[in-house]
């Protein structure tokens, strides 16, 4: 709801939509709304919308943690994991804690991937996680979970998307999926799955040397946000 504020205000002043996520990106980081998101209200303004409450609405369940709706968060996930808790419960308009248990479950399935696939790095403990501060990366109940499976989580400078790993390997997704369509989550992964399984070794690492490489600038530059520049 701040947020929507912030967007109207914006409007009001005469900002432009991608102005107005430009700054939202820089007050609330990670946690920011999407582009698509302020482009949706702008679009509500224009229309002579005033207020930034949600219209009620009679088929909303009593509960957000409802099956249906721990299915729409895990759904959510599946398309885009760097989505935040924030983001989430906009999207959705369901209270925040809901989307918790959903990004626990995230990383059950990750710790599964990892000890079928790469059992002896599992076993030694010679792995580290990187996840920005997002609300439910941080959650007590997701720290609980990482600290009784021993998970070394990497520093993340506060508030900063600067080193979000996946940035690294989208732009060779986007070039390939630019354009398609796709009817459900399940053609999206299995279209995603077919390219990332056709992108080279080599690519692969020059992507991570890019994620060290930015690591390096965040370390100079005090963990300030810098992405872009």
């Amino acid at each position: 709801m701040e947020q929507r504020v912030n967007i109207k205000f914006c409007f009001k002043l005469g900002k432009t939509a991608t102005e107005t996520h430009e700054l939202l990106v820089k007050v609330y980081g990670v946690e920011a709304v999407r582009k698509k998101c302020v482009f949706e209200w702008f679009k509500l303004f224009r229309d002579g919308k005033e207020y930034v409450e949600d219209e009620p609405r009679s088929d909303q369940p009593p509960t957000s943690t409802t099956p249906d709706n721990i299915e729409r968060v895990r759904r959510m996930l599946a398309n885009d994991r760097r989505l935040s808790l924030r983001m989430i419960g906009e999207e959705l308009k369901i209270s925040l804690d809901s989307a918790r248990p959903a990004y626990e479950g995230v990383l059950k399935r990750l710790l599964q991937r990892i000890r079928q696939v790469r059992p002896q790095l599992y076993q030694s403990g010679q792995w580290k996680l990187l996840h920005d501060n997002a609300r439910p990366h941080t959650a007590i109940r997701v720290r609980q979970f990482l600290a009784t499976r021993k998970v070394t989580v990497l520093e993340h400078p506060p508030y900063s998307p600067d080193l979000a790993s996946a940035d690294f390997l989208f732009p060779r997704l986007k070039g390939v999926l630019k354009g398609l369509r796709f009817s459900d989550i399940a053609q999206i992964q299995q279209r995603v799955t077919t390219v990332l399984r056709a992108i080279p070794k080599e690519a692969f690492a020059d992507s991570f040397q890019q994620l060290y490489n930015r690591c390096q600038k965040c370390i100079v530059a005090n963990g300030d946000y810098f992405e872009c520049q």
